[in-house]
């Protein structure tokens, strides 16, 4: 097949699925405006995004979109079921302009299943919608990872809580916490102590405790006492 006559068949093959699409698009309109108050017929033209135009976007969605079989199965499913909702409308408003001109009869009990039909393919569109992005790869690569960050946390908590590790975190900890109570308390009474007027404290308790080899008072050597002036002697 040469490129001239590809390009025709190509052409012929849109303009009969648009052609078709079209008049289901038109029938489907007519039936739904048909259950509508008169002031909201413009929302008919919504509801093709149910039907006809739904299952163009869907196939739109399976070729370039989705990624993962799940997203792909969703996308193509929904494809195949918003034309099949097309051929349900199409039909129903084909027997109810039959009815109308006595042509065959439409029961009340027809008619409530064929708008039951419609909205349920309105919320089958939404449901796959949700369903599409809940399978998005990375949203159930991230879902896995804390699903698995909850587990290990379960495992810590339930590990801490045995008496064993928990008498092992209070001979850890215990040191830590005592030294930050004792430096919390030296610090208010040096705080206390400044309030009053009084000088620093210096080489208290606390500092020898602290800093035992800093802060201890040597005793002086023989040798340093021998040096050392008699306060008795007279000059």
């Amino acid at each position: 097949m040469n490129r001239k006559n590809r390009n025709i068949a190509e052409w012929a093959f849109y303009a009969l699925i648009g052609g078709l699409l079209g008049y289901a698009a038109s029938r489907t309109l007519d039936f739904v405006q048909n259950t509508l108050a008169a002031d909201k017929q413009i929302l008919g033209y919504l509801y093709l995004l149910a039907t006809g135009i739904g299952a163009v976007i869907w196939l739109y969605v399976y070729l370039t979109y989705a990624e993962g079989s799940k997203q792909r199965g969703i996308a193509f499913i929904m494809g195949i079921a918003d034309l099949i909702g097309e051929m349900i409308l199409v039909y129903a408003d084909t027997v109810r302009v039959a009815s109308e001109n006595g042509q065959m009869q439409m029961t009340a009990q027809e008619l409530e299943i064929f708008i039951t039909a419609s909205v349920g393919i309105i919320g089958l569109n939404i449901l796959a919608g949700y369903a599409f992005k809940l399978f998005d790869p990375n949203a159930e690569a991230t879902a896995h990872a804390r699903d698995m960050a909850d587990e290990v946390r379960d495992a810590a908590v339930k590990k801490m809580n045995t008496p064993a590790e928990k008498q092992r975190m209070a001979n850890e900890l215990a040191p830590i916490l005592e030294a930050a109570m004792f430096e919390q308390v030296s610090q208010e009474i040096r705080t206390a102590a400044g309030q009053y007027g009084h000088a620093p404290i210096k080489n208290t308790i606390f500092d020898r405790r602290k800093y035992p080899a800093e802060t201890a008072d040597p005793s002086p050597t023989p040798q340093e006492v021998g040096n050392q002036p008699n306060p008795f002697q007279p000059e």
